[in-house]
């Protein structure tokens, strides 16, 4: 449940996240435009530490198994990023991995290495996304961390049969994306419900994800599985611009 979980809603491989071709139907407005620019030109701070922790819980809402992650992201010899992962299960160390950089364990550039190696879902800011994405203001406002925000809602097309759909609060000033929510279109199998938020730090000179949530729960004939998995990330440090350059 858990690896089926992961896969559909962030691209997590402890955790080298955190993205395609409709076009879209409904014209973004200039709001949404900025937020497209503030997620283009911020997408290279990279997390320098990323804390997941992970709870499955029965049918009776008791937890049954807990997991946690630490992954460490550093720069390294010739741009390269990094990576080194610790992991617990139950409150045991059940593993410690090192990763040399992300272009290794693709065998090849990966493109966006922002998006990358954060939030595979957050590219529905990203500018060379915006053909897949369709969003609307609903004239919703409400007040997030002392951020006065308007909402969106938005699908995007990540595939001629599978999309995302949510909503998204904007900052009413700069349009900085600051409380993201969606869901997959449609669910994996044997998952009933399903759903993601990010919570974003936004400042003049920075913006990046800080928290995520996810939870799903499902089953299969008698067996019930409820999972929360949280992320939080922090110590963000910019790549060298030579890195978007690849």
């Amino acid at each position: 449940m858990i690896r089926m979980f992961i896969k559909h809603t962030c691209t997590i491989e402890m955790i080298l996240l955190f993205g395609q071709a409709v076009s879209a139907t409904t014209a973004p407005d200039n709001l949404w435009q900025k937020a497209v620019a503030i997620a283009g030109n911020n997408v290279r701070w990279i997390p320098g530490v990323i804390m997941m922790t992970s709870e499955e819980f029965d049918k009776h809402d008791r937890v049954q198994k807990t997991e946690e992650a630490v992954t460490r992201l550093s720069l390294g010899e010739n741009g390269m990023i990094l990576s080194e992962t610790t992991a617990m299960k139950d409150g045991k160390k059940v593993a410690s991995q090192k990763k040399t950089s992300v272009q290794e364990e693709t065998g090849k550039d990966s493109g966006n290495i922002g998006v990358s190696v954060r939030l595979g879902q957050e590219d529905f800011f990203m500018p060379e996304r915006q053909a897949t994405v369709s969003a609307t203001p609903t004239g919703q406002r409400k007040t997030i961390d002392d951020v006065i925000c308007v909402e969106y809602v938005f699908t995007q097309q990540k595939s001629p049969k599978e999309k995302l759909s949510g909503s998204a609060w904007l900052d009413e000033t700069s349009g900085a994306p600051v409380e993201v929510a969606f869901t997959t279109i449609p669910l994996p199998k044997h998952v009933k419900q399903m759903a993601s938020v990010i919570h974003y730090h936004s400042s003049p000179d920075a913006w990046y994800p800080i928290r995520m949530q996810m939870e799903a729960s499902g089953g299969f004939l008698l067996i019930q599985k409820h999972v929360r998995i949280r992320l939080e990330m922090n110590d963000y440090w910019q790549a060298p611009k030579k890195m978007l350059e690849k």
